[in-house]
C-alpha cells in the first residue's frame, strides 16, 4: 500500500527484542540505545513515552477491577492501593503539593468531580471508581491521595475511605491518617 510503512521483523520489548520470523527473544546490545530502535519504520524516541497520557472510560475502568477482583479477591484492593501510590507520587513530583493545585488537577484529569480537604478529612463527590457495592471502592484514590500527603508532610501517612458513593452514601470520605494535615 502506497504511504505504509515497511513492516519490520522484530518487536521490541524493554530491552529485548522478538525476531518474528525466527520467533527467538534476543537480547539488544548494550551500546544501542534506546533512540536507536526502529519500530514500523520509525525511529523510537524513549522521551515521546515518558509523557503519553491514556483516557480509560469509567466502565472500562470498572471492568478491570472486577476482573483482577475476581482472580484476586481482596488482594486486588492492595493492588489498586499500591498503584495509586505511585500516580499520587508522579502528580505530587509534576504539580507539587499545594491542595488547590490537586484539587484543580483531580477535577480536570477526571479522578473525581469535586474534592474537599478539611483537615485530616478528604471530601469526594464523583470519584471515577464508584461502582454499586456494599463496600468502599476507590482503592486507586486511596493510594494516591496517601501518597499525595505524604510527599506534602514528609511522614507516612494512611488513608482509609469511611464512606463511598459506591454504598450509596452521600460523598467518599477518606480520613488520613498520620496526624492532622495543615
Amino acid at each position: 500500500m502506497p504511504g505504509r510503512a515497511a513492516p519490520i521483523h522484530c518487536r521490541c520489548i524493554w530491552r529485548s527484542y522478538q525476531d518474528t520470523q525466527t520467533k527467538k527473544y534476543k537480547s539488544l546490545p548494550q551500546d544501542i540505545a534506546w533512540t536507536k530502535i526502529v519500530l514500523r519504520g520509525e525511529l523510537l524516541n524513549p522521551e515521546a513515552f515518558a509523557e503519553r497520557i491514556i483516557k480509560i472510560r469509567h466502565d472500562e475502568l470498572v471492568a478491570t477491577k472486577r476482573l483482577y477482583e475476581t482472580v484476586m479477591t481482596f488482594a486486588a484492593h492492595g493492588l489498586f492501593y499500591r498503584a495509586g501510590r505511585l500516580i499520587g507520587e508522579r502528580i505530587a513530583k509534576t504539580i507539587g503539593t499545594e491542595l488547590e493545585d490537586l484539587k484543580a488537577y483531580l477535577i480536570e484529569e477526571g479522578w473525581v468531580l469535586d474534592i474537599d480537604f478539611e483537615g485530616d478529612t478528604v471530601i469526594v463527590k464523583g470519584s471515577i471508581e464508584i461502582d454499586e457495592s456494599d463496600m468502599p471502592t476507590c482503592h486507586i484514590l486511596r493510594g494516591l491521595l496517601s501518597k499525595f500527603f505524604e510527599e506534602k508532610i514528609g511522614r507516612d501517612v494512611y488513608s482509609h475511605e469511611r464512606n463511598c458513593q459506591s454504598k450509596k452514601d452521600e460523598y467518599c470520605v477518606f480520613s488520613l491518617d498520620s496526624g492532622v494535615i495543615e
